[in-house]
């Protein structure tokens, strides 16, 4: 598997806000500060942008000094400041789309150093310098589908990032999408982010991808469309052999080298994806099925309750509940068709794997909640539900980057 490579150029530069580069600036400041100091009281140079299973420091000598100590340990501390602070622009991008849902999106995005811009289609082409009609409204979002893409400029660095929606819990179409994706089926809305990426990439727009769990999937499609890109997803769905036949390319050497995973503890998608055992991929699809019918114990938070956006919130639905039944009948025959693979002892098609090079889950990312739900069970539960939230992402990341950057400064006040 190619490696990710961290110390990549930054795509797509734009003028930066003052007060966001500035307080980059400081903190590139910090970690090179911190790595000099680490390496001069230990002997050993720290790859400051390496991945999360990077080589461990050699434990401090004996009579080593109480600063010489706190360096020994300090590499992995350094290492993990940087690939979350550089994930923070992706992951607020993800959770602002998130939570914006069917809003029209005409208020600024209240994530710090995050500017959403315009969402509909022609100012977004205005605004990045394209012809007017470079990209339509319905390149952006049709609620018919359930499509829904925007971009964003990291303020810090000045890249822009594009983000395709997550799934809505309750959208018949969404998971549509999500489970016909998972056994290499195309999709309308894989096909529309396609398109999307295609468009801008030919009209000249540098940009990195984000995506958080279906919107993950297709960050990670259109990382095989436009080469150019930085990927970075978060609880994330996997990407099907078949989606490289759709965008032409041989292999995902690429894409994995240029992409970074991130997941909560206990994290429901990633567990799915990453279940290898046959019979517990059947079992993981029974509990799934489950809880799409609303059938679960407890809260059914998704349950399918509507057909897409245009259908939520009163709009005539007639056609509804015998289309949810029409899915729940195709997720019974995928079962069926998994258990009759188990029992000839042929492969059990599960659930795809996310395709980078680095995967990691975040440090401290367990929730209270989750938790108590069952997140750590060894089986799919309402806990592994709960740790899929994108917000509890956000909030692990940047309380991870607020206590490292206070260690960082700590050892170099007392050690420095």
């Amino acid at each position: 598997m190619a490696g990710f490579n961290a110390a990549a150029p930054a795509s797509a530069q734009q003028a930066c806000t003052t007060p966001c580069a500035a307080g980059r600036a400081s903190d590139n400041q910090l970690s090179a500060g911190a790595a000099a100091r680490v390496q001069s009281l230990t002997g050993q140079p720290v790859a400051v942008n390496a991945g999360p299973d990077a080589e461990a420091q050699s434990p401090a000598p004996v009579g080593a000094s109480d600063c010489q100590k706190k360096a020994s340990t300090l590499a992995p501390v350094l290492q993990r400041f940087n690939r979350y602070r550089d994930a923070l622009p992706s992951a607020r991008a993800a959770t602002d789309l998130n939570q914006l849902g069917d809003k029209a999106g005409d208020t600024p995005s209240k994530k710090p150093c995050l500017t959403r811009l315009p969402t509909d289609g022609a100012g977004l082409s205005k605004a990045l310098g394209l012809a007017p009609d470079a990209v339509d409204d319905g390149m952006l979002r049709d609620d018919k589908t359930g499509f829904r893409a925007a971009m964003y400029r990291d303020d810090t660095t000045g890249r822009l990032i594009l983000v395709p929606r997550d799934t809505q819990p309750d959208s018949l179409v969404d998971w549509e999408t999500n489970t016909r994706n998972g056994t290499g089926r195309d999709t309308e809305q894989y096909e529309q982010m396609r398109e999307l990426t295609s468009t801008l990439k030919n009209d000249g727009v540098n940009f990195d991808l984000a995506g958080y769990s279906k919107g993950g999937g297709m960050a990670q499609e259109a990382g095989l469309v436009n080469k150019a890109s930085q990927v970075r997803v978060f609880n994330s769905a996997g990407l099907h052999d078949n989606s490289l036949t759709r965008t032409g390319v041989d292999d995902f050497s690429s894409l994995e080298s240029r992409t970074q995973a991130f997941s909560a503890q206990g994290d429901f998608l990633t567990y799915m994806n990453s279940t290898t055992d046959p019979a517990q991929n059947i079992t993981n699809a029974k509990f799934l099925r489950q809880e799409l019918a609303g059938e679960g114990a407890g809260i059914n938070p998704i349950n399918i309750k509507t057909t897409n956006p245009s259908t939520r919130g009163g709009a005539s639905d007639a056609d509804f509940a015998q289309a949810k039944q029409t899915y729940l009948g195709e997720l019974d025959s995928q079962i069926t068709t998994m258990q009759s693979a188990l029992d000839e002892v042929r492969a059990v098609e599960g659930f795809p794997p996310v395709r980078a090079a680095s995967k990691e889950t975040i440090n401290d990312s367990s929730s209270f909640a989750g938790s108590l739900l069952g997140a750590n069970s060894d089986q799919p539960t309402l806990g592994k539900l709960y740790q899929h939230k994108m917000d509890g992402v956000l909030d692990s990341l940047e309380s991870n980057v607020k206590d490292d950057r206070k260690t960082l400064q700590g050892f170099l006040s007392k050690c420095g």
